[in-house]
C-alpha cells in the first residue's frame, strides 16, 4: 500500500498526464463501486474539511451511465475528486499545493483497490 504522501504524488500524476484505462474503472460493478465510495466517503469527508460542492451528485444509474459514455457527451460528469466541482470559495480556498495535499491525505480520492479489483 502506498504512503499517503506517494498516493497524492500518484493522483497529481494522473491529473497531468491521464489514462483512459487507470481513470475509468471498465465495467459497470466497478464504477458502482467507486461512485459509493464517493458518496459515502469522499463527499462526506471533503465537506467535514470545507469544501462545498456545485452541484448534488446524479443518481447512481445516471452517472454510470456518464461514465460509460464519456467523451461521446458534451455533458458534464459530477466527480467530486476534482476542483471543478467545488465551488468557486473551496477552489480558493484550497488552491495551494500544501492545502490540496492535506485535503487529499484526510480524504483519499480512490477506494482501495481491493474493492475496485478483488484482489
Amino acid at each position: 500500500m502506498a504512503s499517503p504522501s506517494a498516493a497524492i504524488q500518484i493522483w497529481q500524476c494522473m491529473g497531468m498526464y491521464p489514462s483512459e484505462t487507470i481513470l475509468i474503472p471498465s465495467g459497470s460493478e466497478q464504477l458502482a463501486v467507486k461512485y459509493e465510495y464517493y458518496t459515502e466517503f469522499l463527499v462526506p469527508c471533503l465537506e467535514d474539511q470545507g469544501v462545498e460542492f456545485i452541484a448534488d451528485p446524479p443518481s447512481k444509474d445516471v452517472w454510470i451511465a456518464q461514465m460509460q459514455n464519456l467523451g461521446s457527451t458534451s455533458e458534464e460528469i459530477w466527480l467530486p475528486d476534482t476542483p471543478l466541482s467545488w465551488t468557486p470559495d473551496s477552489q480558493a480556498k484550497f488552491s495551494g499545493r500544501e492545502e490540496l495535499s492535506s485535503l487529499f491525505e484526510a480524504c483519499p480520492v480512490l477506494p482501495p483497490i481491493k474493492y475496485l479489483t478483488g484482489w
